[in-house]
């Protein structure tokens, strides 16, 4: 993983207008070449710190959130929790930086998509609330 932005391959394509930092950060493996970045951000310093305790705490989060789906189902509460082991289910953090755009009104953050995984904790900070959630007819 790491860091990128879309990439130009065609004057028809649509980009997201974001630059990102993409981080496997769970399961730790000792072996960090296939685990988190090769190389970390010397700015902020505390960088890699601050990532790995918000790895482990968002675990925590997401795990009750599994017992708790599971109690209001009448459900054993590692019901589903039984699926997600934590040394071998991931976690990935992805860091979306959204530059200043001089058109706005011809951009769009992050194209129309959906999160392939159990769960997704998404937090946003600065002015902007901008998270907009569409749902189909099932």
């Amino acid at each position: 993983m790491g860091y990128d932005k879309s990439f130009v391959k065609s004057e028809y394509q649509t980009l997201d207008w974001t630059d990102r930092l993409t981080m496997k950060e769970a399961p730790v493996d000792p072996d960090e070449a296939t685990n988190g970045l090769l190389i970390w951000p010397k700015n902020p310093a505390n960088f890699r710190q601050v990532i790995e305790t918000y790895v482990e705490k968002s675990r925590k989060v997401l795990d009750g959130l599994l017992q708790d789906l599971a109690a209001s189902l009448s459900l054993d509460e590692n019901s589903f929790l039984q699926y997600f082991e934590p040394k071998q289910s991931e976690i990935k953090v992805r860091v979306n930086y959204y530059l200043p755009c001089p058109r706005p009104d011809l951009a769009i953050g992050i194209l129309p998509h959906f999160d392939s995984s159990g769960l997704t904790l998404l937090l946003e900070f600065g002015a902007t609330s901008a998270l907009q959630v569409l749902k189909d007819k099932l």
